[in-house]
């Protein structure tokens, strides 16, 4: 009886060490999510939470959730309860699916080549407030210079775009490879390049953007950094005629590369949000990012 008595004060002080191991690693109340390696997915130990605990979540595409193959993805089915699906009926322009992606700690990703996109041409009332945030994980393959990530488009029109592309040329300024936030009207009129940073091809990037009517300001954030440029544009949503993935809504600057997870939110969220935006995003596909307190 003796022995059994010492076995279990070791155990019972032993389990009170890890506890406070932890509490002083984590802190109280806190979950914990535990340093593993699962289906080639990489999760280190960091405590996240998901887009969905952000108010204003309007779509919510990962590409491990939702995704209907048929000759291609068929469909990319909205995670945030809303059912702003995504779809492409013509077989030969479905982006293709890549179930393990190296690029993105393993998880899933659609891959576009120049002819895939997917959209949704059904209106969202809720942009009213002409305010947005929206991410984009991606990656552009090696030598591409131009593509579009992810674009939305204002009601009533198909020729008015706001959203990303990649570029090898900011308006006005030198032959690079550049992420931009852009607003096109008339087709492919640029009328606004307010912020720009320089990206690097063939590797997993967190791209964040974030629109607000107060100051008018259109700011990016590229795996954490932000833009330096600032300016103004005219990016009064309402009711959004028409989302693409992988293309422009009019059908120029197709993406070569890969989309692993799209977000968009129908309001600009606050510092605190968008760090936890940015860790839950750098978390999930192990991306190193910048100004950021995970």
């Amino acid at each position: 009886m003796k022995k059994r008595h010492i076995v279990t004060q070791l155990g019972m002080t032993l389990g009170a060490l890890v506890v406070s191991f932890f509490l002083f690693r984590c802190g109280p109340g806190l979950s914990i999510l535990n340093s593993s390696t699962n289906d080639n997915k990489t999760t280190p130990a960091v405590v996240t939470v998901p887009p969905s605990t952000i108010s204003g979540l309007r779509t919510w595409l990962k590409s491990d959730a939702g995704v209907t193959i048929a000759t291609g993805v068929s469909n990319w089915g909205d995670q945030s309860g809303i059912g702003n699906d995504f779809d492409q009926a013509t077989a030969g322009s479905q982006p293709g699916f890549i179930a393990s992606d190296s690029l993105f700690n393993g998880y899933s990703s659609l891959s576009f080549n120049g002819s895939n996109s997917l959209a949704r041409s059904v209106g969202d009332s809720t942009f009213g407030t002409s305010e947005a945030t929206w991410a984009v994980v991606y990656s552009v393959d090696s030598g591409v210079t131009t593509g579009t990530l992810f674009t939305f488009g204002k009601s009533g029109t198909s020729t008015v775009n706001n959203g990303w592309r990649t570029t090898t040329a900011q308006q006005g300024g030198p032959t690079n490879q550049y992420i931009e936030l852009f607003s096109l009207t008339a087709g492919s009129v640029l009328v606004q390049t307010p912020d720009t940073i320089i990206y690097t091809q063939n590797i997993a990037n967190i791209a964040i953007g974030h629109w607000s009517s107060s100051t008018g300001v259109l700011t990016l954030y590229l795996n954490g950094q932000q833009a330096t440029a600032g300016g103004t544009a005219d990016m009064t949503l309402g009711n959004i005629y028409k989302m693409t993935i992988g293309d422009a809504n009019f059908g120029s600057n197709p993406l070569i590369g890969r989309i692993a997870e799209v977000i968009l939110y129908n309001r600009a969220i606050v510092a605190a949000e968008l760090n936890q935006l940015h860790c839950y995003l750098s978390v999930r596909y192990n991306i190193a990012v910048s100004n950021a307190s995970c």
